[in-house]
């Protein structure tokens, strides 16, 4: 039995949030809209100020609320999976647990061999801007999973087998 994730394009998404200007802090974030055992474990996220290049990231409860951006299956043509993109001019500055910095004409990108972030139903994953007043996007590539997936396990849900006869 592999511990690699499993990744199913079929079950990816991504979206987020096109260059907006802000007076506060712009902050983009995924919300797990879901219930029930469905995660969705974060690939990659990309957060960008390019006159401050310092942005946040981190995890919370709840939703921020804000302007739904738009969001697409990867595999063209798939159905939608749980996830929705909002980003705001927020007046707070929220505590996120990690700073990240890049030169000023590169975005902030890190794709990873383990999720950025897995989200339970009700959570979000928000990348925000260091300082007031600047143009910010971000964006997120995320997937629908359960736990097997993520302990490289065979998933019941998955995983299911169509036998004909």
């Amino acid at each position: 039995m592999s511990s690699v994730p499993r990744l199913r394009p079929n079950r990816c998404m991504r979206g987020g949030a096109a260059t907006f200007t802000t007076s506060n802090y712009g902050t983009v974030a995924l919300f797990h809209n879901g219930t029930g055992r469905d995660l969705l474990a974060v690939w990659q996220m990309m957060g960008g100020d390019p006159a401050n290049p310092t942005v946040n990231f981190g995890t919370m409860q709840g939703s921020i609320g804000g302007t739904v951006g738009p969001s697409n299956p990867i595999v063209t043509g798939d159905a939608p999976q749980y996830g929705i993109v909002t980003y705001l001019d927020s007046a707070t500055q929220l505590t996120l647990d990690t700073a990240l910095f890049y030169g000023p004409t590169i975005t902030a990108s890190v794709p990873c061999l383990l999720p950025w972030a897995i989200l339970q139903p009700g959570w979000s994953a928000i990348v925000q801007t260091y300082t007031k007043g600047d143009n910010f996007t971000g964006s997120f590539i995320w997937q629908a999973c359960h736990r097997e997936d993520l302990e490289g396990k065979p998933c019941a849900v998955c995983d299911v087998t169509l036998v004909v006869t």
